[in-house]
């Protein structure tokens, strides 16, 4: 299998030349195969691949190239765009398709992640209530585990985790019948990553183990240091800090084994966590410490951001406020770059406290009430006004559009009413003497389908009898040319033998040859007599035939194999297998899986 790079080197091999469908199709493959990578290339071939499709009415090409767009622009971090893009995509299979299309259900899933990733939380639910609602109408059962798994996230973020656990659920029953591991794997995180934030620990720790247990019968290290993680931090959230200790160990020993850094030092920032809550200051430092080229090395700010909360906490528990202040307010800009809500909150109520510890006041009411603001805009009564406010928009497109739709029906029924009576009276006008003439036809029609039906059996039979005369005279060339092939050995056998003229060798291939072609002429001849529309088809839509390739077209049609083939025309059976190729390649089936023969014996 080629490399990632490699094949997109390969494709790239082919495109000068080309043209037509093929040159578009050509140009999508490489741009999908470089978006993540390369997506300000990709963003090139895929343009130019959505022109030409446009030009020619290539609409599925179209439709694709927009797709490919969108995913370069949302590489390129361009979210805005990439919904641009992706909303283009899914019109054009809503014109070809409608809406019940898969790939027009998957832009709208993809428009509800875009927006989610901006941080549209309340947009991104109305599309992913949206990609649920046409996947369940097809039965479309991946995505309806996807838009289930997209909306368990917009609920966990809101803060509603019964409703998140809900949709997660639904998801797992999918994936259950499904059978993916993998997949399992990740549902079973996902419930106990909602029930550890709802504070239900004992049910994420059960949540999590399940997900542990698929990762260890697959033996996924790595998975298996994840899930051991978040068993820790449940642990540790609830407290259980020895608990919380053994889990993050064992993780942070099978991450140095597969060697992730940035994972390594994620485990090491827990552990110091830990000892800081267990009051072990030293240990914590030195754990702190040695996570913190792990994410500097590879500017990993959003973990970053958390150490040094971590690193301040420390310093706020001994006492060193001057270091505490100066990590809290790292960790703040770093969580404001990355929209990190909860670190947010989290650093302003510690900022609060050094604050006050220092008896900075007008320092610490301001954070502190910063840190009220923000908690309310997240969990209050106001983002469930704001899921109410976006659930009945869904709910009143939903019913304007089944309006529309009674509407329309309405109006088509009430002009179709008027257009039977109309076309009642004329049907009862001419009735009477419809039946009549009906009557007398229906003899002659009767007569008449009974000499066609014979007419057409006698023709079939006719047909038939001489494809088989045809199969025979072919047999009987390949049996007179073997005939003559081993005749022609026996003389030069003997000839060399007596040390003939040298020109009595050459006369004998020459008369090979001209049994051969005399014996080809004949068959061509009553060949075309039987199937003349065929070769008249061949030479209309395949001009660029050569005579030896509308030979083989013969053959084949006759359903000969290749070794009668190459008997009847002197090769061997490889070269009738190139030419074979070669004539698939002309008949544009090389990119098709239907058989040659059939292709020839239907055409």
């Amino acid at each position: 299998m080629l490399s990632h790079a490699a094949s997109s080197d390969s494709l790239l091999q082919l495109l000068p030349g080309t043209s037509g469908r093929e040159r578009v199709e050509l140009l999508n493959l490489i741009a999908q195969e470089i978006a993540e990578d390369n997506p300000s290339e990709a963003l090139q071939y895929a343009g130019e691949a959505l022109a030409l499709s446009q030009k020619a009415g290539y609409r599925k090409q179209e439709a694709l190239a927009l797709k490919i767009l969108a995913d370069a622009t949302y590489y390129l971090e361009n979210f805005t765009g990439a919904i641009d893009y992706y909303a283009a995509s899914a019109e054009v299979v809503l014109d070809m398709n409608g809406e019940e299309d898969p790939d027009y259900i998957r832009r709208i899933g993809d428009i509800g992640y875009c927006y989610n990733i901006m941080d549209q939380s309340g947009k991104a639910y109305y599309y992913f209530m949206k990609e649920l609602d046409l996947a369940i109408k097809i039965n479309f059962q991946d995505e309806i585990a996807t838009a289930h798994n997209n909306l368990g996230y917009i609920y966990t973020e809101w803060g509603d985790y019964g409703e998140a656990a809900d949709h997660f659920k639904s998801a797992l029953e999918i994936d259950r019948a499904a059978g993916v591991t993998t997949y399992l794997s990740t549902a079973y995180n996902n419930l106990g990553k909602v029930y550890e934030l709802w504070g239900k620990y004992d049910e994420a720790i059960s949540w999590y183990t399940e997900a542990l247990r698929i990762d260890e019968t697959r033996g996924n290290k790595a998975g298996i240091a994840v899930r051991m993680s978040n068993i820790g931090t449940t642990y540790l959230t609830w407290k259980k800090y020895h608990e919380a200790l053994d889990y993050f160990e064992k993780a942070l020993e099978l991450e140095r084994q597969v060697g992730d850094g940035a994972k390594i030092g994620r485990r090491l920032a827990y552990i110091g966590e830990t000892w800081l809550a267990l009051d072990n200051h030293n240990l914590a430092l030195s754990y702190f410490k040695q996570a913190l080229p792990f994410f500097q090395a590879r500017a990993l700010d959003h973990d970053l951001a958390r150490l040094y909360r971590s690193m301040g906490k420390y310093y706020l528990s001994i006492g060193n406020y001057r270091e505490a202040l100066n990590y809290f307010e790292t960790s703040q800009e770093l969580a404001k770059s990355g929209k990190l809500k909860p670190l947010l909150m989290s650093n302003l109520r510690d900022l609060s406290e050094v604050y006050e510890k220092t008896g900075q006041a007008t320092q610490a009411l301001s954070a502190y009430k910063s840190f009220s603001e923000m908690k309310d805009s997240v969990f209050t009564t106001e983002s469930s006004k704001k899921l109410a406010e976006y659930r009945a928009r869904y709910e009143n497109e939903q019913i304007q559009h089944e309006n529309d739709i009674l509407k329309k029906d309405a109006d088509l029924r009430r002009k179709n009413h008027a257009f039977l009576w109309v076309l009642f009276s004329l049907v009862a006008t001419a009735l009477a003497s419809t039946l009549i003439i009906f009557r007398f036809r229906a003899a002659n029609l009767r007569q008449q389908k009974v000499i066609a039906e014979q007419h057409a059996e006698n023709l079939h039979k006719d047909l038939e009898l001489k494809n088989n005369e045809l199969a025979y005279h072919a047999m009987c060339i390949v049996q007179n040319n073997e005939t003559v092939s081993r005749m022609t050995e026996s003389v030069k056998e003997m000839l060399q033998a007596d040390q003939p003229p040298e020109k009595l060798g050459d006369i004998l291939d020459h008369l090979k040859t001209m049994k051969n072609d005399k014996a080809w002429k004949e068959f061509e001849i009553r060949f075309t007599q039987v199937h003349s529309e065929f070769y008249d088809r061949l030479q209309a839509t395949f001009p660029d035939l050569t005579p030896n390739e509308k030979k083989l077209c013969a053959f084949l049609r006759l359903n000969m194999t290749t070794k009668d083939i190459a008997a009847i025309t002197h090769q061997t059976p490889h070269s009738i297998n190139v030419a074979r190729t070669r004539l698939r390649k002309k008949l544009n089936l090389s990119n098709n899986e239907e058989n040659l023969i059939n292709f020839l014996m239907n055409f």
